[in-house]
């Protein structure tokens, strides 16, 4: 058939009045009518243009995509709007009610421009929106990035205490910790304070890094590295002063330089003198004891070799002995002495002694090493339980803070060569048997009883600072 049949047909067929559209179909098809028919049915009646002549490819040309900007990382305004939203939409708590927000903005705002530092109203509190209010003063307001790098710069702790609005005793810590003037004082000289509600932006971010497990929760982040250093859970105004001071004495700055020395604690426990002695004097103190008790043993050999001297004398006079048995105990002393005075001038008179005298001598001997024996046991132990045996006068100082399970203090100072067991020995001589008790420290985690006792300080890596803590088993 010819092409001009072919269209014809095409067009009666599909009902199309386009002769171009048949062709089309028509060259596509190959001059094959029924599937050019078929396929015009498939495509339900679309114009099939498959082939445009290629001075119409060229003129349709597609238009350009339109420029936009988008936002990747949201800076710190965007930030402040979201948290202001989500305000908007977040659960106040029951103490919010009672807060003057435009009073707190105008009283921060004069602050900031007077660069007042930063301290607590001399005035009482009697509002409740003044018990229950944060500590604006001493908190810093930003991000966490801005924490950390204002801490940096500051060689400054940093120090976290994540809000629960539905949890009272987050609320206490406004009205009992952060209002207290030591605190206060502590806080604004080591520490960079950040304090941000459990559910907004900032704290949701920091709870998947730091999980929280319980309320309320305030923790000491390192500014280079943001390592946790300590956790509080329960918190009392008392224990959380106490515990504070001492990871300031203990840690000083971030940086390793020492911190000036701390101002009076109102509750600072008292410390024996003995304890914070130095190793020359304790050392001195041993010396002294043990000459004492080597003295003391020499008297008792001493005694010993006058009883058996009397002993000879008296067992040729059975009347003399029967005699002494009758007397009261209180007048055999000064019999014993006169007996042994007798002894010795017969003996330097005669200028030689009997056979029996010589062999009483050998079983005075005997009779002295028993006596000696008996009296003094515990040298034929092979460890000694006192912990100055253990000690040793080389190597660094190091300064040993213990914490007692009554939450007193003790501080011992030791050389870096002495061994672990002094400290283990020198806890059992304070009253902690060392089966009933523990002594661990939290910077890092370690029990003392898991190491090996008969190692330095040294060899185990202590600093010249530790604070150990004595605990039940």
């Amino acid at each position: 058939m010819e092409e001009q049949d072919l269209i014809a047909n095409f067009l009666t067929v599909t009902g199309v009045t386009d002769a171009d559209v048949a062709k089309n179909y028509l060259e596509a098809c190959g001059g094959n009518l029924d599937l050019a028919v078929s396929m015009h049915m498939d495509s339900n009646g679309a114009v099939a243009e498959a082939s445009p002549s290629r001075s119409a490819s060229c003129e349709e040309v597609r238009a350009p995509i339109p420029q936009k900007r988008e936002i990747l990382v949201e800076h710190d305004h965007y930030l402040l709007a979201n948290e202001r939203k989500r305000r908007r939409t977040h659960r106040d708590s029951v103490f919010d009610k009672f807060r003057d927000f435009q009073a707190e903005a105008r009283e921060q705002e004069r602050r900031l421009k007077n660069g007042e530092e930063s301290s607590i109203s001399s005035q009482r509190l009697s509002k409740l929106e003044d018990l229950f209010r944060p500590p604006l003063d001493i908190i810093h307001h930003g991000s966490f990035e801005s924490v950390q790098a204002k801490a940096k710069l500051d060689n400054r702790w940093i120090l976290v205490n994540i809000q629960n609005t539905a949890e009272f005793s987050c609320q206490v810590l406004n009205r009992d910790i952060w209002k207290d003037p030591h605190i206060r004082s502590l806080v604004c000289k080591h520490f960079i304070f950040w304090q941000v509600y459990h559910d907004s932006a900032e704290g949701s971010k920091f709870i998947q890094f730091y999980p929280v497990a319980h309320w309320p929760y305030i923790s000491i982040l390192h500014p280079l590295t943001a390592e946790l250093q300590h956790t509080w859970n329960a918190v009392t105004l008392k224990s959380f002063t106490q515990e504070l001071e001492e990871f300031i004495r203990v840690h000083c700055k971030p940086d390793g330089t020492e911190c000036s020395s701390l101002t009076n604690s109102p509750y600072k426990i008292a410390i024996n003198p003995k304890l914070e002695a130095s190793e020359e004097l304790q050392l001195e103190a041993a010396i002294q004891a043990s000459l004492v008790e080597s003295q003391q043993k020499e008297d008792l050999v001493y005694e010993s070799d006058s009883g058996s001297e009397l002993e000879t004398f008296s067992g040729s006079d059975s009347g003399s002995s029967d005699h002494e048995d009758s007397k009261p105990s209180k007048n055999k002393g000064k019999q014993l002495q006169s007996g042994v005075q007798s002894v010795k001038c017969s003996q330097s008179a005669t200028g030689n002694t009997t056979p029996s005298n010589s062999v009483h001598n050998t079983s005075h001997t005997d009779s002295t090493q028993n006596i000696l024996s008996r009296q003094s046991p515990h040298d034929t132990h092979p460890e000694s339980s006192d912990w100055r045996e253990y000690t040793s006068v080389h190597g660094t100082d190091i300064q040993i803070l213990l914490r007692k399970p009554d939450q007193s203090r003790c501080q011992w100072c030791v050389k870096s060569q002495s061994k672990l067991k002094a400290l283990v020995l020198y806890v059992s001589s304070l009253g902690f048997d060392e089966r009933k008790y523990e002594i661990v420290s939290n910077f890092p985690r370690r029990r003392i009883s898991e190491l090996p006792l008969e190692q330095t300080f040294s060899d185990l890596d202590f600093q010249k600072q530790e604070m150990f803590y004595i605990q039940e088993r």
